[in-house]
C-alpha cells in the first residue's frame, strides 16, 4: 500500500507498531510472535541434553522473570499499556513520528542547528490524534478475521481511510484547510 505523502512512508511503520501494541494489550501481554502447534509433527521433538549440576558455593537470589506481571509488577511501560492502551500508543506513535521526521531531515543533510521542528511536531500531532485512534479502531474490528480477510479489509477500508484522514489532518494542522 502506498502513501500519499513523500514523508508518509513512516506511517506504515507506525500502523504496524500500533497494531502490535494493541494486539499485545488485548491478549493480556502475550507475545504476538508465539504460535501454537497444530497437530503432531512427523518427527519427534528433540530431547533436551542433561546438564551436569555444579555445586553452588553460595545461594543466589533468583533473577526476576521478564514479562508482564499485571498492573502491580512489570515495567512502567507495560503497566501504562495495560492501564491506558490508547494514550500509551498515541504518545509512543507521536514520539516515533517526531523522531523519524527529525531523522529524515538529518539524512537529507540538514544540520542539527537548522532543523525545522514545526514539521515533526505536525506529524507527531497527526500520529497522536488521528493515526493511532483510527488504527486501534480498525485493528479492534478485524481481530477475529482470518488473514485473508484482514488483508482485504486493510486494502479496501483501512488504507484509503487512513490515507485520506492523514492528509486532511496534516492540511488542517498546517492551517491550509481541506481544499489545499
Amino acid at each position: 500500500r502506498g502513501s500519499l505523502l513523500a514523508h508518509g512512508s513512516h506511517i506504515t511503520f507506525l500502523e504496524a507498531m500500533v497494531a502490535t501494541r494493541a494486539q499485545r494489550a488485548s491478549l493480556g501481554g502475550e507475545s504476538t510472535t508465539t504460535t501454537k502447534r497444530r497437530g503432531r509433527s512427523k518427527s519427534p521433538a528433540p530431547k533436551p541434553k542433561p546438564t551436569p549440576k555444579k555445586p553452588a558455593a553460595r545461594a543466589k537470589k533468583a533473577a526476576p522473570k521478564k514479562g508482564k506481571k499485571g498492573a502491580k509488577g512489570g515495567s512502567a511501560y507495560a503497566r501504562a499499556l495495560e492501564s491506558y492502551p490508547v494514550l500509551t500508543n498515541a504518545v509512543q506513535a507521536g514520539a516515533l513520528s517526531f523522531a523519524s521526521t527529525l531523522a529524515s531531515q538529518a539524512m537529507t543533510g540538514t544540520e542539527p542547528g537548522d532543523f525545522d521542528y514545526r514539521k515533526p511536531a505536525e506529524f507527531a500531532a497527526v500520529a497522536v490524534f488521528v493515526v493511532t485512534p483510527l488504527s486501534l479502531l480498525f485493528f479492534s474490528q478485524v481481530a477475529s478475521f482470518g488473514t485473508s480477510a484482514k488483508l482485504g479489509f486493510d486494502f479496501v477500508v483501512t488504507g484509503p481511510v487512513l490515507n485520506v484522514c492523514f492528509a486532511a489532518a496534516l492540511c488542517l494542522v498546517r492551517g491550509q484547510g481541506l481544499d489545499a
